[in-house]
């Protein structure tokens, strides 16, 4: 999978994140299972999604984390599911941690009104693991929401990584913060001083402009403008009415068979493009280099794809994925066919 890849299915979180608020945390428990199952790529039928696994510690202390996700028979993150209406507040994060330290592993994740990825550090009190984390709101088009999505993916999931990519966000967050504080009225005055000085004007003129000037620094606020977005993300496929060869293909969920270079097992068509080829492929349809799978948003009403503008230029597969019907819709849309601006 591709960047295009990981931002299609953070969107189709968000999406379901804003279908389920409210739900009971028995209800998120399902829907998370089949997501990291059908688009993270982890195998229920060889236990790499361990949900409500139970353990003894002693005679009574007994420890049931929502979700761990497994890799090569080993445990790998334990994931805590709470209502949206929870936010980051200690009970769960303390259960959490409690989870982290009685099953020795260091990379938690708790899902509520955000997604907040901690990297426990055993060197540090519970207090200070508290910090050691990075929040991840549920907004379409994320970049952070895209590489937690490409780190959780079961083929590229490294500890260390994931550690890595925490440590570089918080280290980011406190140079900013840090840059915050040292921005001052007295630093902008004696930087437009020097400034003033090279461009020789007088020091008695510069003096009187500078304690005539009153310098606020503080956040800028911007409201929203509604704009067209410089990236590839997000755009969104009503119903097109492609030139071209359209084609629908059926399929069975049941008797799904895809074999890639990690591995074998019974998948959704949803945020799967090399599934969703293999399908057309078995029917007689040979997909171009370049091709696009879209897949159904009841919340935008539309089909949804992250289209690369680049595959305008060339023959090019668009498909359609119909979840409710089982049923791929496939354009098979000549170069040149649509320009940027059509879409």
């Amino acid at each position: 999978m591709d960047k295009d890849d990981y931002m299609e299915i953070w969107n189709e979180i968000v999406d379901r994140f804003e279908q389920t608020r409210g739900n009971y945390e028995s209800q998120l428990q399902g829907q998370w299972v089949n997501l990291f199952r059908d688009c993270f790529l982890y195998r229920p039928t060889y236990r790499e999604i361990d949900d409500r696994r139970s353990e003894r510690f002693g005679s009574k202390e007994r420890v049931v984390p929502d979700i761990i996700l497994r890799k090569d028979n080993k445990d790998y993150v334990i994931v805590e599911l709470k209502q949206s209406i929870y936010k980051n507040d200690q009970g769960p994060v303390k259960q959490l941690f409690s989870y982290l330290k009685q099953i020795k592993l260091s990379i938690g994740i708790l899902i509520s009104d955000k997604v907040y990825l901690y990297n426990y550090e055993y060197a540090k009190s519970d207090e200070e693991n508290q910090k050691n984390h990075i929040e991840i709101v549920f907004e379409r088009d994320s970049e952070l929401g895209c590489k937690f999505v490409e780190l959780l993916c079961r083929p590229n999931l490294e500890i260390d990584k994931i550690k890595e990519f925490v440590g570089s966000q918080l280290t980011a967050k406190a140079d900013l913060q840090k840059m915050k504080e040292l921005t001052t009225e007295s630093l902008i005055k004696d930087l437009l001083r020097v400034h003033y000085q090279e461009q020789n004007f007088n020091d008695f003129v510069i003096n009187q402009f500078l304690n005539d000037t009153r310098v606020q620094v503080g956040a800028l606020k911007v409201a929203p403008i509604d704009q067209q977005r410089p990236t590839n993300y997000g755009n969104r496929i009503g119903s097109p009415a492609a030139p071209g060869n359209v084609k629908y293909v059926g399929y069975n969920p049941r008797e799904r068979k895809y074999v890639d270079k990690v591995s074998a097992s019974n998948r959704s068509v949803r945020g799967n493009k090399g599934m969703a080829r293999y399908i057309c492929e078995q029917n007689g349809i040979d997909v171009k280099r370049f091709y696009t799978l879209a897949s159904w948003s009841y919340s935008q009403n539309a089909y949804t794809a992250n289209v690369n503008w680049e595959y305008l230029k060339y023959n090019w597969t668009l498909i359609l994925n119909d979840d409710d019907k089982y049923k791929l819709h496939v354009f098979q849309i000549p170069a040149g066919t649509f320009s940027q601006d059509d879409m």
